[in-house]
């Protein structure tokens, strides 16, 4: 499922909360995201920005597994399953990705955000990531 047809689906299951008022990429949104975490956040109207901004879309490993449509249990099973066997993306010739082109990209641009007053500047935060144990696995 793509990023768009996930929205829409949160959309459509009352889930999205969309924030339409102008907001800034400057403390507000952060500060709106973790006021309304774990509930999913569009942000439609970012200032000095012709991008959305969207958060808090996988807040939990429910939120991780419906994205999947599978049960919370499989999460581990159905990762493994993956790194185990990995299926080559599909090559295709038009894509939703290729709609806007810039042809001189610059990340001032994009709607980064600056989470902190103490942060050294904007970044792109991620709650999920993939670790292997030495030991474990």
């Amino acid at each position: 499922m793509s990023l768009r047809g996930y929205l829409k689906k949160l959309d459509r299951q009352g889930k999205l909360v969309k924030v339409s008022a102008p907001i800034s990429s400057e403390y507000e949104i952060a500060g709106v995201l973790k006021k309304l975490e774990p509930s999913p956040v569009l942000f439609e109207n970012v200032k000095n920005y012709g991008f959305r901004v969207a958060g808090n879309l996988f807040p939990g490993k429910a939120a991780f597994a419906g994205y999947f449509d599978i049960p919370t249990s499989e999460i581990i099973p159905r990762l493994r399953q993956a790194i185990d066997h990995p299926t080559p993306c599909p090559i295709v010739e038009e894509a939703p990705c290729q709609e806007v082109v810039i042809s001189d990209p610059d990340l001032d641009d994009l709607p980064i955000l600056r989470h902190c007053s103490g942060d050294g500047g904007r970044y792109i935060s991620s709650g999920i990531f993939i670790a292997h144990h030495p030991v474990l696995g």
